[in-house]
This record gives structure tokens, sequence and C-alpha cells, in this order.
């Protein structure tokens, strides 16, 4: 089976190297995003993904609209094009050109979490259980016939980033199963109306740590968003970026209110107090709860927001 594979993420890399190595199947290309200027100069840069596919000697190929994809689909008698993390919702014309269609390899286990951030909204809700799902595309977000889904357990210190390791370390195999189950003429199991969920884009501001939420949800929140777009808070106007932080066994007066009990900055919560262990003032570097604390003008009456 000639195949495609359309991602714009390196979390793709593990599933194409397995299917790479897989005989029943080949794979003839590569789509992602065109390049995208950037820097002071503003020069075309290709995504990290584009430089890895380049690297492994992968035939890429970045179309700029519906027409140029349709065009590679068909010149390169794709049979089966396969999503992952690719940012795009796909045309019906798109979806009917492969012989065997269009699949996509998802990050949650449908139909909870369906849309752009599923990992990260799954870790910020506490959930303790995930998996990974492969199903049939059709012209709804996340919405077509499931082929096959494998659960993960969730650590507690998981983050979106090792969380995304585990998924992506099956996600080959899965895939194996579905398009097994594809050339045999199964056409998927319709999607349950019960447990839907949606998981859309997460904006910056969502970062912002509301020190009103228990500490449990403080830390959810930095095992979601440290990494991207990260997590901050304000002191006095200035946003402090958070980068490591931990829950405390103290319990504090005043949610928000600050302290250095200990050798530790803690700020109080609903419930325990957060201990900020490494953070990154505005316009400064990176450093410790404790050198940040001992920087400051003041040091009572610490009230972050």
């Amino acid at each position: 089976m000639k195949i495609a594979i359309a991602s714009s993420s390196l979390v793709s890399t593990d599933a194409i190297e397995s299917l790479q190595s897989w005989r029943d199947v080949e794979l003839v290309s590569i789509f992602t995003n065109p390049d995208k200027a950037s820097g002071r100069g503003q020069k075309l840069t290709e995504n990290q993904f584009a430089q890895w596919a380049t690297s492994k000697e992968l035939k890429v190929f970045k179309p700029s609209d519906e027409a140029e994809l349709l065009h590679l689909l068909r010149t390169n008698e794709i049979e089966l094009l396969i999503t992952i993390a690719y940012g795009h919702i796909l045309s019906l014309p798109v979806l009917q050109t492969p012989k065997y269609g269009c699949i996509n390899l998802h990050f949650s286990l449908l139909p909870k979490y369906r849309g752009a951030a599923p990992v990260q909204w799954t870790l910020l809700n506490g959930e303790t259980k995930t998996g990974i799902t492969v199903f049939n595309l059709d012209q709804g977000m996340d919405t077509g016939p499931i082929l096959r889904q494998q659960l993960v357990d969730i650590d507690p210190d998981d983050s979106t980033s090792s969380l995304l390791e585990k998924l992506s370390a099956v996600s080959g195999d899965l895939l194996k199963e579905s398009i097994t189950a594809i050339k045999s003429g199964e056409k998927g199991s319709p999607q349950s109306d019960i447990d839907v969920s949606l998981a859309p884009k997460i904006l910056k501001e969502a970062g912002r740590i509301n020190w009103r939420g228990t500490s449990a949800s403080i830390y959810n929140q930095y095992r979601a968003l440290s990494e991207n777009p990260g997590i901050f808070t304000e002191l006095n106007g200035q946003r402090i970026r958070i980068n490591r932080l931990a829950i405390s066994n103290r319990s504090l007066d005043g949610k928000g209110s600050g302290g250095f009990i200990d050798g530790k900055l803690l700020i109080a919560t609903d419930d325990f107090a957060v201990e900020l262990i490494s953070v990154t003032p505005e316009g400064r570097k990176e450093m410790s709860g404790a050198d940040f604390f001992n920087g400051l003008q003041s040091k009572t009456e610490l009230s972050f927001a």
C-alpha cells in the first residue's frame, strides 16, 4: 500500500520510523506546512519536522493549498493518507482521493478531547489515564469512525512532553493494526455521543496561575503548560515566568500571598502552598526562587496575581 504522512510536528517521528521498516506499506512522501518567515531578517525557515524528515532522506512536500495537496496525492498515487498533528481539516475532495481514504492518529481516547491540544487538556483536568486513537477522517473535528484505540496510564508527574513520548512510542504498532484492518475491509466503529469533550488550542493567557485554585490544579497547569506556552504570575505588575514548582506540605493564609519559609519561596493557594523553585522575572535571567526573593526591595506582604 502506497502511503503518505502529513504532519507538522516531531511527535509523528516514532510512527514514521515504525512504518518505514514495515514491508506491508511503501512510505512514498511526507507532507508538511510551507516554510515560514522568522527571525529579524524574516528568512524563510522550514519547521523542525521538515528538517528531521529531510535529514532522514524522506521525500518532503509542502503544499500551500488544497489544489496542490490534491495534485500531490494523485501524482504520487497515494492509496492512504495518514495525518498526525497536521493542523488542517481536510476537504471532501482530499478525503476521497486516496483509494483507502485518510486516517488520523489522535492523542486521546476519542470522543474525549477532540481538538488541537488533547494532551495538554488531559493533564489540565488531572486525568490518570489516556490513550491514542486511529480513526477514519471525515469533515468533522475528530469525529470519524474509530479503527483502533490503546489505553496509556498517566504518571502523577508526567508533563506534556513525557506523556507525548509514551503515546508516540506505541503509535507505530497501532497504525499497523489499523492499516491491516483497512486492507481487510474494516470501516471503523462510529464514535459514541457519550463523554464527548473538546481540547481547543491553548492560548498564552491560559498559563496565568490562578492562586485561588487548589495546589493540585496549579500543579496540573504546570505539568500541562510549563513547556509551552509557559506558566506565569505577576508581582507588583512584573510578569514572572515559573520554570519549576512543587506542592508544599504547608498551608498559608491569603490566596496568592507569598513568604520565604525555611529557605523556600512559598505562595498560598486554596489549600497547600506551592513552592517556586525556579523563575525568570521579566527582562532577567532564570534564577532560583530564593534568589528572586532575596533581590526584592520589599519582602513583606507579597501578593502574587
